[in-house]
């Protein structure tokens, strides 16, 4: 492609003519020195002899190693304990997190940019972006390609109450529900290249951005833990006994609705109203699962030499039919402590 001349002057005719001779180191045009990255945190903790409180606050700021690309995130925590006396027990469990990611639609890693050959300009001496390949510009993408932003919200808690009604015995009850707000706002831009020998007309866009266009996400979702346990423990001579029932239930639901539109004129206004409506798409989708579960399992020692354990399971799950929803689950172990 390049004669011999061509090869040996390369360096000396690039101080004259950088555009038919570039020298480009692609590590160092796209990728930053530094990725500076913070975090505070707040704990405060205190409580009487009936109530013991936790509470924690975060904040975490991440920047990218290369153009357009960030995180933050904040966390919010609250942990309560109650001794509501020698047989009751409470627990008040709130948190909540909030982040936020900014990334360009094309990660320069995964461009393995640094097999990109040097002799391709990142810019033309006009400032416009070189073609690298006809549309292969990896700075170009992640400069002027538009941004993915992501909101993630996230409010979870647990509230449990144990009951000690006689020595040994302990009940407990347990709700834990967590809900999630997302939202996604991908705008990517259209970014032309020019050549160097006609640096004043577009003779294409990079490739994955020869439109401007928008897509937004919506999507919500739930989910519902209830535990209920009941443990028995009680030793009389050489005997040891122990006794558990319990239950859980799962319950998950998600819903999803997205929407775009495409050939923006605008490209500093992300907003689906300002794009052309003959031109525009939309979609929505839901999903929902649950489990249930009972189980138990007694345990009985002997002098701590014979060992005998029983359990059983009965699992039902809807991603099964109706008719093979349910199965059960037992088993049986027996163990001889040979030292003994």
């Amino acid at each position: 492609a390049y004669s011999e001349d061509q090869v040996n002057n390369w360096v000396k005719n690039n101080a004259t003519n950088p555009d038919a001779y570039p020298i480009v180191d692609w590590q160092d045009a796209i990728l930053k020195s530094s990725a500076p990255r913070q975090t505070h945190s707040i704990n405060i903790a205190g409580g009487s002899k009936v109530v013991k409180t936790k509470a924690s606050f975060r904040y975490d700021k991440t920047d990218g190693l290369y153009e357009n690309r960030g995180y933050e995130r904040y966390m919010i925590r609250i942990n309560n304990d109650f001794k509501i006396n020698k047989w009751l027990e409470a627990h008040l469990d709130v948190n909540y997190k909030r982040s936020k990611s900014e990334e360009p639609h094309t990660n320069p890693m995964e461009l393995n940019f640094r097999a990109t050959a040097p002799i391709y300009a990142v810019r033309w001496s006009n400032g416009l972006w070189g073609d690298v390949k006809d549309g292969e510009n990896p700075l170009a993408m992640i400069t002027d390609g538009g941004l993915k932003t992501s909101w993630h919200n996230r409010l979870g808690g647990k509230a449990a109450i144990d009951i000690t009604p006689i020595e040994g015995l302990k009940i407990s009850g347990v709700i834990a529900p967590t809900y999630n707000f997302n939202k996604v706002k991908s705008f990517v831009k259209q970014v032309p290249y020019t050549y160097a020998n006609d640096p004043t007309t577009v003779k294409g866009y990079m490739a994955g951005y020869r439109t401007t266009k928008l897509t937004e996400n919506r999507n919500d979702d739930y989910d519902v833990t209830t535990q209920f346990f009941a443990n028995y423990n009680k030793s009389f001579g050489c005997h040891d006994l122990s006794a558990m029932i319990g239950y859980e239930d799962y319950y998950a639901f998600w819903e999803n609705l997205s929407a775009s539109r495409d050939q923006y004129e605008l490209t500093n206004f992300p907003y689906l109203d300002l794009g052309p409506e003959n031109l525009r798409d939309n979609g929505g989708n839901a999903e929902e699962y649950a489990y249930r579960s009972f189980f138990g399992r007694i345990t009985y020692s002997y002098a701590n030499r014979y060992l005998l354990q029983v359990n059983f399971r009965r699992d039902g799950s809807s991603r099964f039919a109706p008719d093979s929803r349910w199965a059960n689950f037992p088993s049986f172990s027996a163990g001889w402590v040979m030292s003994e």
